[in-house]
């Protein structure tokens, strides 16, 4: 490959890879740009080599960044790349597809991922933005779920004064503080860390009351955050689950299932649809 005269970059790639990269881009809410040089600068030197057929009918346009530029232009003049341009590019681009989605997300947050593990390793609190606020946090690990979509952090949050979970994707981490961790527990920590759950559902329990089609959409087809089940007995349900996950996996679920306990999830979703109710008949 020649001596790159532009960093303006060109490549063609079959339509699925395609498809990914543009879901990648929406999920963290990045450009293409930024995206393909992170991709570059991951893994410019250490890429795996891939065979494609001649249905390449997407085209994928980037600039380089100057310092990127920079580094290809050297691999190029020392010959350390074989391949033709857009071969060689499309090998980065599936070399990171290649890769579990939060090992993609820990790719792509690698600078919030630094310093958190640096601030672990030290026991040190950060400071991060999240909503437009700076909170200040005790992170104690970095979590996947089993499904391996996300990366969370699991901390103690002084604005809430509890254990809390942030997806790593949704923080901006400014800093390492210097103050010492006040609030690690091991055991506690441990008891999180088992079966991790970013609702931090353990030991918390719901009960449930499933109709019909709603009993098939928790057994069959709603899969994502599902809460374990620990008792069942006809359409009623006991799960480990708190709050926080009930509302984000039974909001679609609607009339399907009617919330029995505890008392303050079941007041929680009859204020919602209540709210609902008066928007829809005022309207």
């Amino acid at each position: 490959m020649d001596y790159m005269k532009s960093n303006k970059i060109t490549f063609h790639v079959p339509g699925f890879i395609h498809e990914l990269l543009k879901a990648d881009i929406d999920k963290y809410k990045i450009s293409q740009g930024t995206l393909c040089n992170i991709i570059f600068e991951t893994f410019y030197n250490d890429y795996k080599k891939w065979s494609f057929g001649s249905n390449l009918e997407k085209t994928i346009n980037f600039k380089l960044k100057e310092k990127n530029y920079s580094v290809l232009n050297n691999l190029l003049e020392n010959k350390k790349i074989e391949e033709n341009k857009s071969k060689y590019f499309r090998n980065l681009l599936v070399t990171y597809l290649d890769n579990k989605p939060y090992h993609r997300e820990r790719i792509v947050y690698k600078n919030n991922i630094d310093k958190i593990f640096k601030a672990i390793k030290d026991q040190k609190n950060v400071a991060i933005n999240y909503k437009d606020e700076e909170r200040t946090l005790e992170p104690y690990s970095v979590k996947t779920t089993k499904e391996e979509l996300f990366n969370y952090l699991l901390c103690y949050c002084y604005k809430h004064q509890e254990y809390r979970t942030y997806r790593i994707s949704n923080i901006k981490v400014k800093y390492v503080k210097k103050e010492d961790w006040q609030h690690y527990n091991e055991k506690k920590i441990e008891n999180l860390s088992e079966n991790f759950d970013p609702f931090l559902s353990r030991g918390k329990k719901l009960k449930v009351k499933f109709t019909g089609r709603g009993k098939d959409l928790f057994e069959n087809v709603i899969f994502y955050n599902r809460p374990e089940v620990i008792k069942r007995k006809g359409n009623i349900y006991i799960l480990q689950c708190s709050l926080e996950k009930a509302k984000a996996y039974f909001a679609s679920f609607f009339d399907e299932v009617e919330i029995l306990e505890p008392d303050y999830i079941r007041n929680h979703f009859a204020e919602k649809y209540q709210h609902l109710s008066e928007i829809y008949n005022n309207s």
